[in-house]
């Protein structure tokens, strides 16, 4: 689980230099206009995250569609909280980066443990392990 969450944790790094990035690739290089480039960039960031949990944080298998409904929902009610929470707290503590700064951080935490329970599971696989454990146990238990 520990190296689960370092992965995570560093795909993270990698998404947020890519949403850094791209953006300015789309906006400032390719002259788009910035909503539609701000746009193109959080779709292919989305993309991203979604093929590096799969394959990298996670390593499942299988059910890719279902999986990427899921993601998606989970990150539009992630962004949504976000933005809440960065409001609620920035009112009460009235210092924005340090209130975007405390939220990033807790939900990245939290977004770990739902994407790895509703996301990402790998049930494929906690079926062989099970199969595995009773195939090699002792006979007389």
């Amino acid at each position: 689980m520990k190296k689960k969450f370092v992965l995570f944790i560093l795909g993270g790094g990698v998404s947020y230099f890519l949403k850094v990035a791209l953006s300015s690739l789309f906006n400032v290089v390719l002259d788009f206009n910035y909503n539609i480039a701000y746009a193109l960039t959080l779709s292919l960031v989305i993309l991203y995250n979604f093929f590096y949990n799969v394959f990298v944080t996670f390593k499942v298998r299988g059910g890719l569609k279902g999986r990427f409904v899921r993601y998606v929902s989970f990150v539009i009610i992630f962004n949504g909280l976000d933005y809440l929470l960065v409001l609620l707290l920035n009112n009460i503590l009235n210092l924005f980066q340090l209130s975007i700064f405390i939220v990033t951080g807790c939900l990245m935490i939290v977004k770990f443990f739902v994407f790895n329970k509703w996301v990402f599971h790998d049930q494929i696989g906690k079926n062989k392990e099970i199969n595995s454990e009773i195939n090699n146990s002792d006979p007389m238990f």
